[in-house]
C-alpha cells in the first residue's frame, strides 16, 4: 500500500471525468492508491473500471442515518456531504500518511508530488480560489468567494496527523447535518465551513502556488506559458492540476460558463490544454452507457423535486422512519395530493438576471408588495421581508406546509 493516497468523489454520471482525472494522474507520473468514491447505489450492472483504479461505494462508509441523508440531499449536497467521512476513512482504514482529494473534473499535467511535498511541514492544505485582488471593476469575483467561501474544496490534502483527525471529525459532522446550497444563508455545501479551519486547527496551509488549482475563478491572475512539453503559470510555478469547473463540452468557443462570453479568442494561452481535456472525456464517455441518480426517484421512478427532499425535513412524515424513497408512503401521497411532483423543470434556470422585468406576474408582484407596506407600514413590512427571506429558502418550506407540527419548535428570531 502507498503512503500517499489520492481520492475523487462523483455519481455515474460524473463517471468519464472521473477516469479522466485517473488517466491524467497515471500519465503525469502519480504512483500512489487512487480511490473513487461513487456516490450511487451498488448495482448489478457490467461496469469496468481503468486497471489500478481502487472503487468504493458510499454505503462502504457506514454513515448512519444514510438512505435519509440520499433523500434530503440533492446529488451536489451528498456528493460534497460524504468528502470527509471519506478522507477519515481512507486514513484510518488504509494506512495512508497522506491523503488528497480532487473533484473529478480537475485534470494533471505535471506530477502530483508536489502537492505532498507540502505535508512535510503541514497537516492540512487548501487552495484558495485567488491568490490576488481582482482587478477594479471585477469585484464580483471576491463577493462570490464570500458567499461560497475563501477556499476551492475541489482540493484538500490532510496528513495522518492530530491536526487533521481533529478538523476531520469537525468538518464531517458539519457536513452530515448542514452541507446545503444556501450561499444566501451562509452554507455552500462542504465548502464555506473551511473559512474557519485555519483558525480552529494548527496545521493549516494555503500555498501560494499558481500552478495549484488554476480554474476560471482565478483567470484575472494566471496566464499559461508552455515551455516543450510542460506547462508554467505564469511563467514560473508549474501547472500541477487544472480544475475545469462547468466546462462547456459542447461549445468550443467558450472558457466557461462562469466566465461569461470570455472565449479561446481573449485567452489563447488555455485552448490547447482544453481541446486535451475535451477529448480525453470524450474518449470516456464513448466508452460508458448513460446513467440515472440511484437516488433522484422514488421508488416507482417517478423524479424527485428538491422541494420535496427539503420539505421532508421538516414534515411529520420524517418521524414515521419510514423509506422516504418508497412511493406508497404517506409522504409520497401527500406530495402527490398537493401536485408538488409536477412541473420539475418550470424553476431551472430562471435567476434575477432572467426574468422579464416587464411579465406582469412581476408587476402583479410588485402591487401586492406595495399594498402590503402602505398597510403595514414600515417596520412591519420589514418584518415580514425577514420571515419571507427565512421560509423562501426550500429546507425552512417546513413551516409554511406543516405549520400545526412545526409549531412546537422554538419561535425564530430574526434578529
Amino acid at each position: 500500500m502507498s503512503k500517499e493516497i489520492y481520492c475523487t468523489i462523483c455519481s455515474k454520471n460524473y463517471l468519464s471525468l472521473a477516469f479522466s482525472l485517473y488517466e491524467s494522474y497515471r500519465n503525469s507520473g502519480g504512483i500512489g492508491y487512487f480511490v473513487i468514491l461513487l456516490v450511487d447505489k451498488r448495482e448489478n450492472t457490467a461496469l469496468h473500471f481503468p486497471d489500478g483504479l481502487a472503487v468504493m461505494y458510499a454505503e462502504d462508509l457506514k454513515i448512519p442515518g444514510f438512505n435519509e441523508l440520499a433523500f434530503i440531499y440533492d446529488i451536489t449536497e451528498l456528493n460534497t456531504a460524504v468528502k470527509p467521512t471519506l478522507l477519515k476513512c481512507l486514513l484510518k482504514h488504509y494506512g495512508a500518511e497522506t491523503v488528497t482529494y480532487l473533484d473529478p473534473d480537475t485534470f494533471f499535467f505535471s506530477p502530483p508530488q508536489t502537492i505532498t511535498k507540502f505535508h512535510d511541514e503541514h497537516s492540512i492544505v487548501f487552495s484558495p480560489h485567488a491568490l490576488t485582488p481582482h482587478p477594479i471593476g471585477e469585484v464580483a469575483g471576491e463577493r462570490m468567494y464570500s458567499k461560497i467561501g475563501t477556499f476551492n474544496l475541489g482540493f484538500v490534502s490532510v496528513r495522518n496527523d492530530g491536526n487533521a483527525a481533529r478538523f476531520l471529525d469537525w468538518w464531517e459532522e458539519r457536513c452530515l447535518n448542514l452541507c446545503f446550497n444556501e450561499p444566501y444563508t451562509g452554507l455552500f455545501v462542504d465548502q464555506k465551513w473551511c473559512n474557519l479551519a485555519p483558525v480552529f486547527f494548527d496545521g493549516t496551509h494555503a500555498p501560494k502556488h499558481f500552478g495549484l488549482n488554476m480554474g476560471c475563478w482565478n483567470l484575472h491572475e494566471r496566464r499559461l506559458v508552455k515551455k516543450g512539453q510542460s506547462w508554467f503559470v505564469n511563467g514560473q510555478d508549474p501547472l500541477v492540476f487544472y480544475h475545469f469547473s462547468n466546462f462547456l463540452f459542447h461549445d468550443k468557443t467558450r472558457v466557461s460558463k462562469h466566465t461569461g462570453k470570455l472565449s479561446f479568442a481573449d485567452r489563447p494561452d488555455l485552448e490547447e490544454i482544453y481541446t486535451i481535456y475535451r477529448g480525453s472525456v470524450a474518449a470516456w464517455r464513448s466508452r460508458l452507457p448513460e446513467f440515472k441518480y440511484s437516488f433522484g426517484a422514488f421508488t416507482n421512478g417517478a423524479p424527485i423535486p428538491n422541494l420535496a427532499r427539503k420539505l421532508y425535513l421538516g414534515s411529520p412524515y420524517r418521524e414515521e422512519k419510514r423509506d422516504p424513497f418508497d412511493h406508497q408512503s404517506e409522504f409520497y401521497k401527500y406530495l402527490k395530493r398537493r401536485r408538488l411532483l409536477d412541473h420539475l423543470k418550470i424553476a431551472k434556470g430562471d435567476t434575477a438576471i432572467s426574468i422579464d422585468r416587464d411579465d406582469w406576474r412581476l408587476k402583479v408582484f410588485h402591487f401586492l408588495a406595495r399594498s402590503s407596506a402602505s398597510i403595514l407600514g414600515a417596520a412591519r413590512y420589514e418584518q415580514l421581508l425577514k420571515y419571507a427571506a427565512y421560509t423562501c429558502m426550500p429546507r425552512n418550506q417546513g413551516y409554511v406546509f406543516f405549520e400545526e407540527h412545526n409549531r412546537k419548535k422554538p419561535a425564530i428570531d430574526f434578529k
